[in-house]
Formats: C-alpha cells, structure tokens, sequence
C-alpha cells in the first residue's frame, strides 16, 4: 500500500479549457483537484495578471491581430485590449477563487491550495501583497523559481511559501552530486518544496528528497501510463491536465501492495 495521499495539482487549461480563463479554474474546482495553478505575469504599470506567454495577440488596425509584450502594455490604459482578449488580473482571479469558494462551502472539501507560477519574477511583489491583504499567503505556492531568483523573492516577500524548479539543477548526468546541492539550497532558503519535470524524476533523487523531508512535486503528466510511472515514484504532488483521471489511476495506485 502507498502512504501518504499524493495531491493532484490541475495544470492551468485543464480539461481541455483556455488557460488562465474562468472556465479553466471552474473546470479545476469541479474535479478532484487539490491545487489550481495559475500562471503569472506583469504589465508595464505593475498589475499583475494571469498569463503564460510573454507575448499575446491583441486586436490591430484594421481588424487584424498582434502579438505585444505584456510588461510593455498599460493594464489601465490597455484595458479594453485586454478585456478583448479575455484576461483577467490578480485580484479579479482572486475574487473569483473567493467566489468558487464559496460555491463549494457546503461541501466538506479543504480549500483549494493555489499554485501560482511566476512567469515575470517582478510580479513577486504585487503578488505577495494582493495575497497578504486578503489573507491568503498561506494558501498559495509561488513557483516557477529557479535557483537565481531565490534571493529576490526572499527580498521581495520572506512571507510567501516557495517551491524552488529543480530540472535545471538535476538534469546534469550528475543526479547525486545535482541532487544535494539542489535540497541544500532548497533548505537554505527555506523552500517548502523542488518542483520536477516529472520524467527527469527517479528513484535516487526521490530517495534524496525523502532523506532531507523535502516534498516533490512533478509536473506535467497526461497519459495514464505515464500517471501510474509519476505515481509510485511517490511525490508530493502531481500536476496534470487531466486530474480525474489522475485520481482514478492514484485510487489503483494506492490499493496495489
């Protein structure tokens, strides 16, 4: 029997959803997710808003489309654009969460832990203060941190809860000696948890990461097979476009000996 239950994060667009849209967060809190990811950028004027790619493709002249860079536009003289391209900022996608939240009151289900991954590390801040303000610092993972962004947003919120993304680190053709120094630095910055392409995870690195108590979590997996491979490797979490079906193969997961 596996222990611990491991926890199913919904990547952003799950189910075949727009990510970072309102349909993609109510697609993730109909299923059996325990964490909502979302991914994180920030306009020139310093709204953050949810965004994966630096670019997206705004209304021209002439009825045509055209890429331009988030930190280069203006969320408040920019609005109408933005509204057209249906994007949301931080704080409407929190008032939404507080919304999805409640629909869900009536059933004995925890809040939903809220993955947000930093696609700009200027959003850092903002991020930081929009969730202390609503008291949701203990509810959110900051992710998409890479070893030479730690001390910045340790400058920029020591509060927040970080992972620190590990396949840089371990990636090397070196696992034990990559392995270490990974968890150390996690430990030293007081990471509370490595975030892991989930293929580049073996038994040694989570042998490491046991050793030292540090969770795992490994992202992105789809396909069933895969799911089952990801599930025995026994992280904390797994991410997938697919949470019911992760939860389903984690139910046979867990009745195997």
């Amino acid at each position: 029997m596996m222990g611990r239950r491991i926890l199913i994060t919904a990547h952003a667009g799950c189910m075949g959803t727009e990510p970072n849209s309102e349909a993609s967060f109510k697609a993730a809190y109909a299923s059996p997710a325990d964490i909502v990811e979302a991914d994180i950028r920030i306009t020139a004027d310093g709204i953050p808003i949810l965004a994966h790619d630096e670019t997206m493709a705004l209304p021209g002249s002439g009825g045509s489309m055209t890429d331009a860079r988030v930190d280069s536009m203006d969320w408040r003289v920019d609005r109408k654009d933005f509204d057209s391209a249906d994007i949301m900022d931080f704080e409407e996608f929190l008032d939404l969460v507080a919304r999805l939240d409640a629909a869900q009151g009536h059933r004995s289900q925890r809040p939903r832990i809220l993955n947000l991954d930093m696609k700009d590390k200027r959003a850092i801040g903002p991020v930081a203060q929009a969730l202390r303000r609503r008291g949701l610092v203990s509810r959110a993972l900051l992710t998409g941190l890479y070893p030479e962004d730690l001390e910045l947003a340790r400058h920029l919120s020591p509060d927040a809860i970080y992972l620190l993304n590990a396949e840089r680190m371990v990636a090397t053709g070196m696992f034990a000696m990559g392995i270490e120094d990974t968890l150390a630095l996690a430990e030293e910055f007081g990471c509370a948890g490595i975030n892991l392409e989930w293929s580049i995870a073996n038994p040694e690195i989570m042998e490491a990461a046991k050793r030292r108590n540090m969770p795992v979590y490994l992202w992105t997996v789809d396909d069933a097979v895969q799911m089952r491979r990801a599930a025995l490797l026994g992280p904390y979490s797994i991410t997938s476009n697919q949470p019911s079906i992760l939860a389903d193969i984690l139910g046979e997961v867990g009745e195997e000996p």
